[in-house]
């Protein structure tokens, strides 16, 4: 099984489990499985307060299957650190990037690409979580305490909530 998640064009997450296919990149899939991936997010911490700026820690958790993975962006002095933690069956692993960004009232603009892949392979038991970011300029906005994040030209967003 293999679940692709593509955050706005730019912030990409794999968790996969043995026998995985490769789903397309814009669409949360489970490779031949088509397990739908199901956004479990708690979104009723939003609330009313918008936050000053963009530092800080946010989070979407998703669900595919049996697999539970958690993006993570933390946004301070000047760095994104974006990591996916996945868990499987009680295992759990933990990818993680980084990139220098520049961000202002309203644009979040990443400067390097990034990759990094976990795996544990054991008779009988495959698991990776892979977590990838490349370099692109977003806009962003708060809906009271999330973070909404989109990117020009594109209709898709992505809704974190502080963590």
């Amino acid at each position: 099984m293999r679940i692709i998640l593509a955050a706005v064009l730019v912030l990409g997450l794999t968790a996969c489990a043995e026998n995985s296919g490769k789903g397309p990149g814009l669409k949360a899939g489970s490779g031949n499985n088509q397990e739908k991936t199901e956004n479990v997010t708690d979104y009723g911490a939003c609330g009313n307060y918008s936050p000053r700026n963009i530092e800080g820690s946010w989070q979407m958790q998703q669900r595919a299957g049996e697999i539970n993975f958690t993006m993570v962006m933390d946004i301070y002095r000047g760095y994104l650190n974006l990591s996916n933690e996945c868990e499987l069956h009680g295992r759990r692993l933990t990818a993680r990037v980084s990139s220098p960004v520049y961000y202002d009232s309203s644009t979040l603009e990443v400067y390097s690409d990034g990759y990094d892949q976990q795996k544990v392979d054991e008779p009988g038991f495959k698991f990776t979580c892979d977590v990838s970011m490349t370099k692109s300029r977003m806009r962003y906005q708060f809906r009271g305490r999330c973070l909404e994040l989109s990117q020009d030209g594109s209709s898709q967003k992505v809704i974190l909530v502080p963590r």
